[in-house]
């Protein structure tokens, strides 16, 4: 019987679209993963006298799912570079300081993101190998209480099983709540007892008439986005005028981690210059503390030339 614990997933960012990457995984350790290959039934739609359905053939192959796992400072910036198909990176004294914004053209002719690999092995049999995958979405999730949690979205590709690799993993503590803090305008925001931030790509998988089942590429079906979300303690007015004023501030989250050098510490910061709500309720659920669940969105900012930026400080000198 296999077990979960005993299981592991490592990903490979592949040099092209179409070709597995077989040599260098990046071990990641996970809380859960959803991963799997469809293969929905193609029903003939011929009429033969009879009420039942026709015959069922093999119809286009996708990969999708989930993986889940906490934030880890140097690991963390694999996914973001899925995400934003952007990295780099600055020696500063004995540490490194990575900077991650969305790209501003696709990866490739078949690809908008980097495309990657995905093996996984689930304790028994060979490893199942994802390939030509690509990160659509990844959200952050920061609660009171709890480690910072991501959630990468995937999209695919292609399926084959594979010999299991021998996971190693990177030092470092996962962040936990209390290395964060979140400013909205320029203040620090002491109301929040959970923030998200979900990044979609708006990818599509595009299959074409080239003799196989699976997609020839996997490209943008939409505009980029960032949606924000959060449960805020009803102190004051303030955020409530700006949601009605529809006018738009800069949001930063800043998580300092543990010591990586002398002087120096783990941090990975996320700074949208402008971001407006879209919804604000306030309302009286019962007689304890009032809280407000709130969502926006974050624009691109002309300014900055971006929605958003990632800055990843750590030992790692390159992504």
């Amino acid at each position: 019987m296999a077990y979960g614990m005993t299981s592991f997933l490592g990903i490979g960012f592949q040099n092209s679209f179409g070709t597995a990457e077989t040599g260098s995984y990046h071990w990641i350790p996970i809380i859960n993963e959803s991963l799997i290959e469809a293969k929905p039934s193609l029903y003939s739609e011929s009429i033969r006298g009879i009420y039942e359905q026709g015959d069922s053939y093999e119809g286009p192959n996708e990969i999708s799912g989930e993986v889940v796992m906490s934030v880890h400072p140097l690991l963390f910036g694999k996914l973001l570079k899925a995400w934003c198909g952007y990295s780099s990176g600055t020696l500063v004294a004995s540490h490194y300081s990575h900077e991650f914004k969305p790209c501003t053209s696709d990866w490739g002719a078949l690809a908008a993101v980097p495309p990657m690999t995905i093996q996984v092995y689930r304790d028994a049999g060979s490893a199942h190998q994802y390939y030509d995958c690509l990160c659509n979405e990844l959200t952050l999730e920061i609660a009171h209480g709890s480690f910072l949690k991501t959630t990468m979205g995937v999209i695919g590709g292609k399926f084959s099983t594979a010999v299991k690799g021998s996971p190693t993993y990177l030092p470092g503590s996962e962040f936990v709540w209390d290395q964060s803090s979140i400013a909205f305008a320029s203040g620090a925001i002491d109301e929040l007892s959970s923030f998200s931030i979900t990044l979609n790509n708006n990818l599509e998988g595009k299959g074409t008439v080239d003799g196989t089942k699976t997609f020839n590429r996997i490209k943008r079906a939409g505009f980029r986005t960032i949606e924000v979300a959060g449960t805020l303690l009803f102190v004051d007015q303030v955020e409530h005028d700006i949601f009605r004023a529809r006018t738009g501030q800069r949001m930063i989250v800043d998580v300092v981690g543990q010591l990586v050098s002398s002087g120096y510490s783990a941090e990975l910061k996320i700074d949208m210059p402008q971001v407006k709500y879209k919804e604000f309720p306030i309302n009286v659920g019962g007689p304890g503390t009032i809280e407000v669940g709130f969502t926006g969105d974050a624009e691109y900012h002309a300014g900055s030339a971006t929605m958003v930026e990632f800055t990843l400080v750590n030992t790692l000198a390159a992504y």
